[in-house]
């Protein structure tokens, strides 16, 4: 069902009831035009006389609407209801999305919801396009609401849908208000820690020109200064390559000096000096065209588990050689997993550390499938201990 032009006496919003007009409606964005109220009634009733299929709306703990051909609703879940706090689901038939919710754009151009110039940067607008031009869509957008109801920030879903040869399109809405907060926070925390720390190896620095006393004392603040800095980044850089922030950084690394300077790093900490270190480099190693600092945070997480996961006195082995055009390095200690363990190694926040620690293996899995496009996996068997392998390209390609 196309949406209707003027002859159809198409309905606008002027405050929060619509209106009828006969003249064409002007946009700056989006069609105007909508179908006909008897029209939107008949395709509402689809929906009610389908009561499977409002049951499982309904059921949906999301904001989540049905729309017609002209951005107007024909369905609307309890939870739209709820939230716009009208008495009827009916009440909302015939709007569009941002008229039912409150948007301060659906009144600021007489074509309602979608045709105002805000709306072409609305990112609920472009996802309810692409729905209707038949394909899904997600993206974000920030639904401002006037001065005495707090914004919504919001993330939408549209996906066509055919019901008896018409076409509509579902469309959902989730708040992700607090995701917004708690990453603005986040990033504040990272910079304000990351300055603090870099402070205070600097201080420690000054300290150690100037003093000759407590040189030892001050080796080791230095150390535990930076073994901060070092967390603190690997953490920023999980969390960006969690958002899908992260874009890698290309550069020329040199893999035997990278792991020859890791080890050497590992085996002044305490955690180190327990264990017997092995650096076993192919002298054949090539160059790689690759991120560094990913490459160096994955060397290191597996490192670490392993000495985590051995006994004092256990031989912890770094090894790399080139393989199929690239370069595999692989971390062996001689302890085994058990197999509960194996089977969920590379879930996030798995760990046999205690809550909250399960993020070395998974983020090795993050950083080097997703981003160094590489290949992770590990074995880990009676009489050969546990060994996790890493493949990288040669070249890093996006």
């Amino acid at each position: 069902m196309a949406c209707l032009h003027a002859l159809w006496r198409p309905t606008y919003l002027k405050g929060k009831r619509p209106v009828t007009g006969t003249a064409p409606l002007p946009t700056l964005f989006l069609p105007a035009e909508r179908a006909p109220e008897e029209v939107v009634r008949a395709q509402a009733e689809l929906f009610r006389n389908s009561p499977l299929m409002t049951e499982m709306l309904d059921g949906a703990p999301d904001l989540l609407l049905v729309l017609n051909h002209c951005r107007q609703i024909v369905f609307a879940n309890q939870q739209v209801v709820e939230l716009t706090g009208v008495g009827e689901r009916s009440e909302l038939y015939g709007q569009r999305p941002g008229e039912a919710l409150g948007c301060i754009y659906a009144t600021e151009h007489r074509g309602g919801c979608g045709t105002a110039e805000a709306c072409r940067t609305c990112g609920a607008a472009h996802a309810i396009r692409s729905g209707l031009a038949g394909s899904e869509a997600t993206e974000d957008c920030r639904l401002l609401r006037g001065p005495r109801r707090d914004p919504l920030d919001l993330r939408a879903w549209a996906r066509p849908l055919s019901l008896n040869g018409e076409a509509f399109t579902v469309f959902s809405l989730v708040d992700t208000g607090d995701e917004q907060r708690r990453q603005a926070l986040e990033r504040v925390f990272f910079h304000d820690l990351l300055n603090t720390a870099g402070a205070l190896r600097g201080l420690v620095e000054e300290l150690a020109e100037t003093d000759g006393q407590g040189a030892h004392e001050l080796a080791m603040v230095h150390q535990l200064a930076d073994e901060l800095i070092d967390e603190i980044q690997a953490q920023r850089t999980l969390s960006a390559a969690e958002r899908g922030e992260l874009v890698p950084e290309l550069a020329t690394v040199d893999l035997a000096n990278l792991l020859t300077r890791l080890v050497g790093r590992y085996q002044r900490l305490s955690l180190g000096r327990q264990r017997q270190l092995q650096l076993d480099l192919a002298d054949d190693l090539p160059p790689l065209t690759t991120d560094t600092t990913l490459v160096r945070r994955i060397a290191a997480n597996l490192l670490k588990n392993a000495l985590e996961a051995s006994r004092p006195g256990d031989t912890v082995t770094v090894a790399a050689r080139a393989v199929d055009d690239g370069v595999e390095v692989w971390v062996h200690n001689p302890q085994v997993m058990p197999r509960a363990v194996q089977l969920q190694v590379f879930r996030r926040s798995f760990s046999t550390k205690g809550p909250g620690r399960g993020l070395g293996t998974y983020g090795v899995r993050l950083l080097g499938e997703r981003y160094l496009r590489g290949r992770v996996g590990f074995a880990s068997d009676d009489g050969h201990g546990t060994t996790f392998r890493v493949w990288l390209p040669r070249v890093l390609t996006a």
